[in-house]
């Protein structure tokens, strides 16, 4: 059951199920019967040079042979008229069915060529400075496979991007292919045979074009003009959506769309006597005539129903101008399933339009449960769970459960009863699970179970997980060469050179690194993490401003010529932390010959890092959000590189698995130094002490009366 989102609605008693949206229209259609545009009137005009081109059976048959090229003026093609395009809008779709005919081998074909070339209106001597938007069924880019394109130039960069498909058009085979231009949100995508092939990014707008060469089969290049035949030419002023398109292609050509404004498929909370409500599409004038309705509970039992359907699927057929069926005494918790079949007439053949079947949810009588969440907490501390309820009657009780095994086999999940461990709330509005004082035992995955009247429904699954110490090095026994790690997690390091035990101060040692030494250790973070090290020295490398792979390395895993890596070190006379290019070093300098505590943090979903010196934070940005999996392991004394190296003395370093806050930062320090430590800055705090006091007061008091108004303060 815990697998998987359960989508879980109230009792909200919805009326009706209405459909609305803004009309896709389709503004050019080319059915190939003759050049004309049967619905915006851009009427095209067939250039026939070879004499062999016509139009047959609802198709252009171009008399191409491979061998004409588009500069020749030799060749067959259809010229469409002059700004149909720039004037169409920053949203487009064009969506074809066509033929190719090879010949295989031959390159920059292109079968739809709309914009304009270097010298303009009736030229193809080249466009590598103009502004166009171009198919070919296969390009002469050899290194990506010459395949299938829709590429897009702007001219004022002389920059062609493109979309390519797994392979070049089959010869012989009638394929769907359509392309989407969303201006909006700057990506265009190819379709083919129905399917999402590809996206990419836009670099000008379609009202930039000068498309004055607008061509169905020549190229604004000296490229060979098309081989092959259209059966349909679609353009539309919107862009058609995944589904829409699939819609279009399992319909075939010369079958107009059967709704062009759908419904919002899965919707849910749906009353229990809606109203089916739909738009015609954009159609040839006086085509449509009536529209067959289905509407059931079986899906596929919808989508093959036919107008001699007994089962009461079939509802019925209205005249076109009705566009709307009403339903009554629908069951809750079902989805429904409908389909609109578009009935029209065209020369005069009378044929069906089937419509995707769409389906809804009617209202729900058990409980909506939001969350809960995946949370970590140290050992020890305390865990909350907590689960939002929506329920349109009374909740009678919540349960919640640890997972034990699969999460799709409940049999063996564990009940949690209320005692010292384990603490539950149960409202109406929300349940909580209190975990304490958790320990390994307790990593898992847990959910609740909540019940009203109408039954019991299950949360999603969260889980629970630990803050850990994943190591933690106090240096105070000489390298054998293993140094010890006290955390508990085995990352034990290994000394290079000679790194010497001397006094420290956590404790009673100290390593001293002199410019050879090194102690390696394992990577055991990645994502959010926190490095905390004492260190005293009074070595310079470099400056504040190089890069931070010229440094002194502290606790480093930098890889050059790679991303993803990161490090702790000592750069200039400060301290710099590092992940990837970002870096930051602290306002103080760390090389003053006094022991300096130096943590860094980092979280991975924001990509926050933060620098800290004597437990104040002096420094923070963001760097990248990927996982920092780039070094195989870290280095205490020195970059990763084998270069860097560190001269002082290095002392309790600790490595933690999430990001510590300022105060546990603070803590840190305070446990050595038992010093208090200001963490952050204090409204009215004058003398930069941390607090406010009379002695800020008179500050204030002494200085009220200044001003700078003239000539009152001057004279």
């Amino acid at each position: 059951m815990k697998g998987k989102l359960y989508f879980l609605w109230g009792m909200m008693f919805l009326t009706n199920l209405i459909v609305t949206s803004t009309r896709a229209d389709l503004t050019h259609r080319y059915a190939f019967d003759d050049p004309n545009d049967y619905i915006g009137g851009a009427d095209g005009t067939l250039v026939n040079l070879t004499d062999n081109a016509l139009f047959t059976n609802g198709r252009l048959v171009l008399g191409n042979t491979g061998a004409q090229g588009s500069n020749a003026n030799d060749g067959d093609y259809l010229d469409l008229p002059n700004g149909m395009i720039s004037t169409n809008g920053n949203q487009a779709t064009f969506e074809f069915w066509l033929t190719w005919d090879g010949p295989s081998a031959s390159n920059w074909q292109e079968f739809m060529s709309f914009g304009t070339s270097n010298a303009g209106e009736d030229s193809s001597g080249g466009a590598g400075s103009s502004t166009y938007i171009m198919f070919t069924p296969r390009s002469g880019d050899a290194a990506t496979g010459n395949r299938l394109r829709f590429g897009y130039r702007y001219g004022s960069t002389s920059t062609e991007r493109f979309l390519d498909h797994s392979s070049a058009m089959a010869m012989g085979e009638e394929w769907h292919v359509v392309g989407t231009w969303d201006g909006a949100a700057g990506i265009v995508t190819m379709y083919v045979n129905g399917e999402e092939i590809t996206s990419g990014e836009i670099h000008f707008n379609l009202s930039d074009m000068t498309d004055n060469n607008n061509w169905l089969g020549r190229s604004q290049w000296p490229d060979p003009m098309f081989v092959g035949n259209y059966n349909e030419f679609r353009i539309y002023n919107h862009v058609l959506t995944a589904k829409e398109i699939a819609g279009n292609y399992a319909a075939g050509p010369d079958a107009m769309p059967a709704i062009v404004v759908f419904p919002t498929d899965e919707a849910t909370d749906i009353g229990l006597a809606p109203t089916l409500e739909w738009e015609p599409a954009s159609i040839i004038p006086g085509t449509l005539t009536e529209y067959d309705i289905y509407f059931g509970e079986d899906p596929d039992a919808v989508a093959l129903a036919t107008t001699a359907d007994t089962s009461g699927i079939y509802q019925g057929t209205v005249n076109a101008v009705i566009n709307t069926h009403g339903l009554d005494s629908l069951e809750t918790d079902k989805t429904y399933y409908w389909r609109i079949d578009q009935i029209a007439v065209k020369d005069p053949n009378i044929f069906v339009v089937p419509g995707p079947v769409w389906s809804f949810e009617t209202i729900k009588t058990l409980p909506i449960l939001t969350g809960p969440e995946d949370i970590r907490v140290c050992p020890d501390a305390p865990a909350t769970f907590a689960s939002g309820i929506d329920s349109q009657t009374a909740v009678v009780s919540c349960e919640w459960y640890k997972v034990v095994g699969e999460l799709e086999d409940t049999s063996d999940d564990i009940l949690l009863v209320d005692g010292e461990k384990y603490v539950t709330f149960c409202g109406e509005t929300e349940t909580t699970l209190t975990i304490n004082d958790v320990t390994a035992d307790d990593v898992g995955q847990y959910y609740c179970l909540v019940a009203n009247a109408a039954g019991p429904e299950a949360s999603m699954a969260a889980s629970l997980g630990l803050k850990l110490l994943m190591a933690h090095y106090e240096f105070e026994t000489a390298a054998d060469p293993n140094v010890p790690d006290s955390s508990g997690e085995s990352n034990v390091g290994t000394a290079a050179g000679d790194p010497t035990l001397v006094a420290g101060l956590v404790g009673n040692g100290a390593f001293e690194f002199d410019g050879d030494d090194n102690v390696a250790i394992p990577r055991m973070i990645q994502d959010d993490f926190t490095i905390s090290v004492w260190v005293k020295t009074t070595q310079t490398i470099s400056n504040t401003g190089s890069g931070w792979w010229t440094g002194a390395g502290l606790v480093n895993g930098e890889m050059p010529g790679v991303v993803n890596d990161f490090g702790l070190q000592l750069l200039g006379s400060k301290a710099s932390i590092a992940v990837e290019g970002t870096q930051l070093a602290s306002d103080t300098n760390i090389n003053d010959d006094v022991w300096h505590h130096v943590a860094f943090t980092r979280t991975r979903s924001t990509g926050q890092m933060k620098l800290y010196v004597d437990g104040q934070m002096e420094v923070e940005g963001t760097g990248n959000t990927a996982s920092l999996t780039v070094p195989t392991g870290l280095q205490i004394g020195k970059q990763q590189t084998g270069s860097g190296y560190f001269i002082g003395r290095i002392d309790d370093v600790r490595v933690y698995d999430y990001a510590l806050n300022e105060l546990e930062i603070a803590d840190l320090v305070y446990t050595v130094t038992g010093e208090p430590i200001c963490t952050g800055e204090v409204l009215y705090d004058f003398n930069n002490d941390c607090e406010v006091s009379l002695e800020d007061f008179a500050i204030f008091a002494s200085e009220w009366l200044n001003c700078k108004w003239y000539p009152q303060c001057f004279e």
